[in-house]
């Protein structure tokens, strides 16, 4: 078997998410599962994991509209899941996937940018944690948006 995941947050980062994360990814690849994990966290000077049956793909992005703040957001919020979407059907076209996993809702505009064949084979888990609180109480336009998808 052969799974996409999608990781906001990822090694090297030090949080709650990334470490659930690779518990998850270690605990697929214990069972013979052959994982993607997508990522734009960058690996800077650290190594990449090391475990069989593993494939981390970094996706990088760039920052090319630092100085306006609305155009940052619409950037953010428009483009950069549509980056990411088209690395994930880059790789499925090269060698399909059983499934994709997708731990956590925060970007929901990933999801919307895959085609339809791949999102009727994804997987989304939502859990209590940023997205739920900040979707309840963020009164921001970035998730008042998000919260109405």
């Amino acid at each position: 078997m052969r799974i996409a995941v999608w990781c906001p947050d990822f090694h090297p980062s030090v949080s709650g998410y990334s470490f659930a994360f690779q518990d998850l990814v270690r605990g697929l690849c214990s069972e013979g599962v052959e994982v993607d994990v997508f990522t734009v966290v960058e690996l800077g000077a650290c190594t990449e994991l090391s475990v069989p049956g593993l494939n981390v793909v970094r996706v990088r992005q760039s920052e090319a509209l630092r100085h306006v703040k609305f155009l940052r957001v619409l950037w953010n919020m428009l483009w950069k899941p549509r980056d990411m979407a088209k690395s994930i059907v880059s790789k499925h076209i090269q060698r399909p996937y059983d499934a994709i996993l997708f731990e956590t809702i925060e970007d929901p505009l990933v999801i919307l940018s895959l085609p339809r064949s791949l999102r009727a084979i994804s997987v989304v888990r939502v859990h209590g944690c940023s997205e739920t609180e900040l979707a309840m109480w963020d009164r921001s336009i970035l998730w008042q948006f998000k919260r109405h998808f």
